[in-house]
């Protein structure tokens, strides 16, 4: 046995070492495997398509790096083979892929632990798909160093680097330009944010032409079967307009962010789209330290950095009355409990009822619990009623009767246009030297579209009046004609435009010079009446929209339900009944410890301690549900269910350190920052609802929204209510130490403000120097507002009707809670419906620091400076515009002005008057006796007088040029001079005219008759008589030679 023994401890130490050995082995074989490098080079077109395959694996670019060596043209290649799925390292090295044209991007995803680096992409993408775009549909991984130049058409979540920016999505160091068509969730660097896009820069155009927007059979399809998929009447992917348009992301929801970011290229169409912003259409998260310079245009809700801004929600979820009822029945259960337990000193009595209330404390806590569960679908009724509110819905469909008001406008623009054509057609025929066939065809376009303005117009008269026929079948027909119509007319005016444009760009080469016509045509081609034809092109376009615009509200477009939440919620019957079950039972209780004490004089003390404490929890609850019964049976108020809580920069939903140079405009919620601060129509309680605390029937929802240290340099304009120089319309929020020195006007609207025109938040610390323009409630700091602090103004308001101020147009209450250090400086309104409020709201004696001059170009701020009171402004630095071919600039203030007020000085680029004429014709002809050639202003005049014949004394104004041609008329001599200023002139002969070049303006120009001295006259004389004597002797001595020979 012990050699067997001995034998077994052998055999297991060798197999121990083999083990052993074997780990080893494999540890080595891991180590080597693991840290083994996987490489793949891109040297050729064919090694592309090869990558792109094998990223059809989901595993095959795991710990893959890939190196792209050489630029790749895809010009020659039928399709583009699209990247699946990448999550390695991609390395660019600064190559080039172009002239891509596909429905697919270049990488479909990005895992979270893959990376793209340095390459840039040149593409055409168009898909009728979901997440569209030219780079990536799904980021999830790393893409820094990325420029993308492309053509990108979508429908829902379109972007032109990336559809989707997911949660761990980091895109940094980016750079787009091109143009970005899509529905809704459209951005020039994603469509969707939930992750980080930081220092990146887009120069795109973003949803800047109008796309057909008419609902197919398939768009219903569509739409039932999400409704059915989300359950979501109310979701955005349901309406057929543009909604959430940004120049960086579409929809930054609340766990993205955007960081030093800046946008240069337009976003968004006039009139049309809800949530269109500079740098994001919606914003639910942060965006910090981004600049916005370009344009931008929507219809609702319509910001420079946001058009929407969506407050963080947060439901909180307090210790209420249940629950202290709850906690009051658990102490009473242990005391009955105890006293059952007691086996001596009780009585039966006392016994049988203890037990009773046993079963009725059971009852309460089944009541409670009930009520408990409800409380969690009354929330959920909340929600629902959020996203189906009946009044959301008639706000949408009131759009139509919007639409035929932009019917009219452009009726009226199409008249005019077409008045003006047929006024100017010869002079168009004759500058542009236009065959008699392109002129008839021009005169019948626009007859035609005379024709089609007529008919139009009485079908929307006959529209508006409600005089179609009634008859369905009649009135779809009627309706159906005028549709056609208006689109008929739609294709009158395309055409004449698109005629138009290139003569407009003809006369643009004729004033640079580069093209060659008589002085005559030049002439006729630059006078006002077609120059303002040609220069009507955005007119024409806006009134063509109109037409787009009614043309597809009556033809069946969903449009319009984004707006603001009416919420309404009735009080739940769960809770109604459970309420009322709890009363009935704690009515019964009441009445069974009455009895009890009533009969349990025989029980001992212990018993009647443990009773004793039993009625004095009972009087808690008693107390408790005092003042509740009105309020868990009646209907919760609004006002105590939400709670602004917006304070700090650490709100989730904040817009921090942002600044906006570009014009912003549109109809309804109009901001230099953000258009709306509001609960956004679409909220999912699932999503964008945060919960804090257990559940109870006491429940508030925190909403915190903020704007810090932001600025607005550019003009905002607003078609209705609602604009502002920061917000339009403030729900809820909190803007703070922010600066507005844009214009704000909505001639007609209501609610205009410099920082807020409506503000139900709290407004701190804010500075407004501007002038602002609107109809009622108009003020230097809001339109309307509740809460104001420490805010300062130096504004002018101009065209109010109703309720104005230099601080405030109104305000909810004069509180010193909510209403105080506001100060005013100069403007001609007192501080709050032009009354000044000690210590609340009043003028300041001194300015609020030094004066700015603003230098603007079409709105556009160019440049700003600061300048004492007193400065000439000739003193103080311009800036320099850019430069337009062809064109020159004015500044519309004098260079002497003094500047003793904040100062707005316009540039504007003008066509110069390339001649002018002395008002003096030539004796009995129609050409005047001096001509000069330059680059004059319209107003400009020459300076001329007449003291003798041909003798001119001329003063030419000034221009940009150093030297310009004169023409001067000749005189009727054959022999004559022309001198100026004293000093002998070199001419040169132009038809009727003696021309010269000079640099001088003032000029005195004088022509002298050339005589022949009379020496030279009696010298001409006896040479002529002597040539004639000549003459005569030849011709005599040839007649003598004649005759000796006959």
């Amino acid at each position: 046995m012990k050699r067997m023994n001995k034998y077994l401890v052998k055999a297991s130490i060798f197999f121990g070492m083999i083990l052993t050995v074997s780990v080893m082995v494999s540890g080595i074989i891991f180590a080597a495997e693991a840290g083994k490098t996987h490489s793949f080079d891109i040297n050729s077109m064919e090694d592309y398509k090869n990558f792109a395959k094998q990223c059809r694996s989901n595993v095959w670019s795991d710990g893959m790096t890939v190196s792209l060596n050489t630029d790749l043209d895809f010009s020659s290649e039928k399709t583009f083979p699209a990247v699946s799925y990448f999550n390695g390292t991609f390395k660019g090295n600064n190559h080039k892929i172009t002239n891509v044209r596909s429905e697919d991007p270049m990488f479909r995803t990005i895992g979270s632990e893959g990376s793209v680096f340095a390459l840039e992409l040149t593409s055409v993408n168009t898909s009728e798909r979901d997440r569209t775009a030219a780079f990536v549909s799904e980021n999830y991984g790393t893409v820094e160093g990325v420029t993308v130049n492309s053509t990108v058409n979508g429908k829902t979540t379109a972007g032109i680097l990336a559809a989707v920016n997911g949660e761990t999505g980091i895109i940094r160091a980016c750079h787009v330009t091109g143009t970005l068509e899509g529905d809704n969730g459209t951005g020039g660097i994603a469509g969707r944010n939930a992750g980080l896009i930081e220092d990146c820069t887009s120069a795109a155009r973003v949803n800047t032409s109008v796309r057909d927007s008419g609902v197919s059979t398939e768009d219903i399809k569509d739409i039932l079967e999400n409704i059915l998929i989300t359950r979501s009447i109310n979701n955005v992917e349901n309406f057929k307009t543009r909604i959430d348009t940004g120049g960086i992301a579409g929809y930054n929801l609340k766990s993205g962010t955007i960081r030093n970011c800046e946008t240069s290229g337009i976003t968004g169409y006039s009139h049309l789209g809800y949530n269109t912003g500079g740098i994001a259409g919606r914003n639910g998260g942060a965006i910090e330290d981004s600049v916005n310079k370009g344009a931008v245009f929507g219809r609702k809700d319509t910001g420079g950095i946001a058009g929407q801004q969506q407050p963080e929600i947060t439901l909180d979820f307090s210790k209420d009355v249940l629950a202290s009822i709850s906690d009051e029945i658990d102490s009473i259960n242990l005391l009955v409990t105890d006293t059952l337990n007691t086996t001596e000193g009780i009585t039966n009595s006392t016994y049988a009822r203890l037990n009773g209330i046993s079963k009725t404390l059971t009852e309460v806590k089944n009541s409670t619990n009930t009520i408990y569960n409800a409380s969690l679908d009354r929330f959920d009724e909340l929600s629902e009623s959020i996203n189906t509110n009946s009044q959301t819905i008639l706000d949408a469909t009131g759009d139509i009767g919007g639409d035929m008001d932009y019917l009219d406008d452009s009726f009226d623009s199409l008249s005019s246009m077409s008045d003006s054509l047929n006024a100017s057609i010869d002079d168009i025929a004759y500058a542009f030297s236009l065959s008699e066939d392109d002129k008839n065809a021009l005169i019948a376009r626009n007859n035609q579209l005379r024709e089609d303005l007529s008919y139009s117009s009485n079908f929307i008269n006959e529209a508006k009046n409600n005089l179609l026929p009634e008859t369905p079948e009649e009135r779809k027909a009627r309706i159906s004609d005028g549709v056609a119509h208006v689109n008929q007319m739609m294709g009158d005016v395309q055409a004449i435009r698109t005629y138009l444009d290139g003569l407009r760009q003809q006369r643009d080469l004729i004033v640079s010079g580069a093209v060659q016509t008589d002085l005559s045509r030049r002439e006729t081609a630059l006078k006002s009446s077609v120059s303002n034809l040609l220069n009507s092109l955005n007119s024409i376009d806006d009134a063509s929209y109109g037409l787009s615009r009614f043309s597809s509200s009556v033809g069946g477009t969903l449009s319009g339900l984004p707006g603001r939440v009416n919420i309404h919620m009735d009080s739940n019957p769960v809770v109604r009944a459970a309420g009322n079950n709890l009363y009935a039972q704690l009515d019964s209780l009441s009445s069974q410890l009455d009895s009890l004490s009533a009969f349990g004089r025989d029980d001992s003390i212990e018993v009647l301690d443990n009773l004793s404490a039993i009625n004095s929890r009972f009087n808690s609850i008693t107390d408790l549900l005092r003042n509740e019964r009105e309020r868990l049976n009646g209907k919760l108020d609004e006002k105590d269910l939400f709670k602004d809580t917006s304070n700090n920069e650490n709100s989730t939903s904040r817009i921090y350190r942002c600044r906006n140079s570009g014009n912003i405009s549109g109809d309804i919620g109009v901001g230099g920052i953000v258009g709306t601060i509001g609960i956004e129509f679409d909220l999912d309680p699932d999503k964008d609802i945060r919960r804090s605390n257990d559940r109870s029937l006491d429940y508030s929802f925190g909403v915190s929204a903020v704007v810090i240290e932001s600025e607005n340099q550019a003009s905002v304009e607003g078609r209705g209510n609602y604009a502002g120089g920061i917000c339009g319309k403030m729900e809820t929020g909190y803007i703070t130490d922010s600066k507005n020195t844009g214009d704000v006007e909505a001639q007609d609207g209501h609610f205009v403000g410099g920082i807020a025109g409506f503000a139900d938040g709290k407004l701190n610390k804010n500075t407004a120097r501007c002038r602002i323009t609107g109809k009622k409630n108009v003020g230097g700091i809001s339109g309307y507002g509740t809460t104001l602090t420490d805010n300062s103004a130096a504004v002018t308001i101009l065209g109010e009707e109703e309720y104005a101020g230099a601080v405030s147009g109104q305000v909810e209450k004069l509180d010193a809670s909510e209403l105080k250090g506001n100060v005013y400086f100069g403007g001609n309104y007192g501080a709050i419906d032009n009354i000044d409020y000690a210590g609340l709201a009043e003028e300041s004696s001194v300015p609020i620091g030094t004066l700015l001059v603003q230098f603007r170009m079409g709105g556009m701020l160019l440049d700003m400076q600061e300048a004492k009171p007193g400065t000439v402004l000739k003193d103080v630095p311009f800036p320099e515009p850019e430069e337009k071919e062809g064109f020159f600039i004015q500044w519309d203030a004098p260079m002497d002005t003094v500047i003793e007020d904040d100062l707005v000085v316009n540039a504007s680029y003008y066509l110069p008057v390339a001649l002018l004429n002395a008002p003096e014709n030539y004796k009995d002809s129609n050409k005047p006796v001096i001509m000069v050639d330059g680059q004059f202003m319209e107003e400009d005049v020459l300076g001329f007088s007449m003291p003798e014949e041909n003798h001119y004394l001329v003063e030419i104004p000034e221009d940009a040029l150093t030297e310009r041609k004169i023409r001067v008329h000749k005189p009727e001599w054959s022999r004559y001079s022309l001198s100026v200023n004293g000093h002998e002139q070199a001419t040169e002969d132009f038809g009727d005219y003696l021309v010269f070049v000079t640099g001088e303006r003032t000029l005195d120009i004088l022509i002298t008759k050339q005589e022949l001295p009379a020496g030279k006259i009696a010298a001409a004389i006896a040479g002529l008589v002597f040539l004639i004597l000549l003459i005569v002797y030849v011709n005599r001595g040839g007649k003598k030679k004649e005759k000796k020979r006959t």
